[in-house]
């Protein structure tokens, strides 16, 4: 390979690499906080509202069909410090599509009911009704993995461009 062809490739390698510290530095970060939500306060907060979206969307132009993904969307209303907010995050964990237990989820937040809100006292906008995570789920040790392979990548082709 020529000298050029190694420099394409760390360049490519390198952009990837980029991609995947920022996929992987979020999908940490999110479990971190979600960890911490252990340790939220908590107050009492009203559902506003409770609905399931319904989106359909085309995979491509084969014929393949299309697509339907249904999310649970909620809203609350919670107090703190005499300062009411709205919040409409349910947990952190990985939402189901599946639109039958998504109305059993649904069955559970009806509007009106007091619910437990958990909220960061560093930052009282970022709350939760469900709080802890998965844990490590196979996705982030994929991707860091991923990320490792394309970081080493990088390195030995730019190794290689300067032995060329």
């Amino acid at each position: 390979m020529s000298k050029k062809t190694f420099k394409q490739m760390y360049c490519i390698t390198g952009f990837v690499s980029i991609f995947l510290i920022y996929i992987v530095y979020k999908l940490w970060v999110t479990d971190i906080v979600a960890n911490n939500s252990n340790n939220w306060n908590k107050t009492q907060g009203v559902i506003t509202y409770s609905q399931i979206e319904t989106s359909e969307y085309s995979l491509d132009t084969e014929n393949l069909g299309n697509m339907v993904r249904s999310k649970l969307i909620l809203k609350y209303k919670y107090k703190v410090n005499d300062y009411e907010y709205i919040g409409n995050t349910i947990s952190f964990k990985t939402q189901s599509t599946n639109k039958q237990q998504l109305l059993i989820k649904q069955k559970y937040y009806p509007v009106n009911k007091k619910v437990s809100v958990y909220y960061n006292p560093k930052n009282i906008k970022q709350v939760v009704l469900e709080k802890g995570s998965e844990g490590v789920s196979k996705v982030k040790i994929i991707f860091t993995f991923i990320n490792i392979f394309f970081i080493f990548l990088t390195v030995v082709f730019i190794r290689k461009s300067k032995s060329v």
